[in-house]
């Protein structure tokens, strides 16, 4: 007797059936749709919000447009049912299909811990002290001559040994 179970995520309620056994026959149209409506499209459409709000203060954002943001279960689902559709009937996926919609579950964990560690890191940053560093105040560089016993040589008459005097060196980092 098969009973449907519904569990509750930050990704949508996952609908399993008879955790008791496992599946090892191809992914039924329900099993990708779920796939693709939980797994897929939410993580890209809540992702690219993530990415698009970068930088921008989460409480400047009023509640009805966060709400917005995102999109519901029915919606999702819509969007999902195609995928679904051409993943049941594709000869590739209903051969590796069981592997690929028994990896959303680790993947799905792998997302909400890191998630989670996106929200500690930002509440962290929110409370974090701002650490000055003491400001050091450097002393100007004096410039140095490089060509000084050549240009003393010349000024005193004096000739350079294997330089011609109508050659004038210039060294591009002494200013």
């Amino acid at each position: 007797m098969e009973t449907e179970e519904l569990n509750t995520s930050p990704f949508g309620n996952r609908r399993r059936k008879d955790e008791s056994k496992a599946k090892t026959g191809p992914p039924t149209a329900d099993e990708w749709q779920d796939f693709f409506a939980r797994i897929v499209i939410r993580f890209m459409t809540e992702w690219y919000v993530d990415f698009v709000f970068r930088g921008i203060d989460e409480d400047l954002v009023t509640d009805n447009d966060a709400a917005k943001l995102l999109l519901t279960e029915d919606e999702r689902n819509v969007i999902a049912r195609p995928f679904a559709e051409f993943a049941n009937k594709s000869p590739f996926l209903r051969k590796h299909g069981r592997q690929v919609v028994a990896f959303a579950d680790s993947f799905e964990s792998i997302v909400i811990l890191g998630q989670w560690f996106t929200r500690v890191n930002r509440i962290a940053r929110k409370y974090a002290r701002i650490v000055r560093k003491p400001t050091v105040q450097a002393q100007p560089e004096e410039k140095y001559d490089v060509n000084f016993e050549q240009s003393q040589a010349r000024s005193n008459g004096h000739k350079s040994p294997g330089i011609p005097d109508n050659i004038v060196l210039h060294n591009p980092g002494s200013g």
